[in-house]
């Protein structure tokens, strides 16, 4: 299997990007940083407000965003039910663990629906979300 994922694999594959609000720099770092791979993916799905982010940051990626909710607000569970129906095949969520948050059970049916699809990759910081990119997107 090679390391790098062919533009045509990526072209029919689509990303979440989620991030807790602590979070959200980070995130918009990392979309600037990896814009051009990203623009790769068929579409991006991301929660309400880091939806907007991503469409603030990186303009060129505006079309292929689609919003859902915020996570507090059913988002979370939107996001879950795509992995669940094979319409989101990586899912990077930058979470925040140092901060308790109110929707924790929903936070963890996206896990969870991501461990029941052997072929959803998650990742879940920062540091694995840019190897991956690195290696498996980049192929660096």
């Amino acid at each position: 299997r090679p390391s790098q994922l062919s533009d045509n694999t990526l072209r029919k594959a689509t990303i979440a990007l989620i991030s807790h609000d602590e979070m959200k720099g980070r995130m918009a770092d990392f979309v600037i940083d990896y814009e051009h791979e990203l623009a790769k993916f068929q579409s991006i799905l991301a929660t309400g407000t880091t939806g907007k982010l991503i469409q603030e940051v990186a303009p060129s990626l505006a079309d292929k965003v689609c919003r859902y909710h915020s996570g507090p607000k059913g988002g979370d569970i939107e996001l879950a039910t795509e992995v669940l129906f094979d319409r989101c095949h990586v899912v990077i969520f930058f979470v925040d663990p140092l901060h308790p948050h109110p929707h924790t059970e929903d936070i963890r049916v996206v896990f969870g629906a991501c461990m029941i699809q052997d072929e959803v990759r998650i990742l879940s910081n920062e540091s694995q979300a840019r190897a991956w990119m690195d290696k498996r997107v980049r192929g660096t």
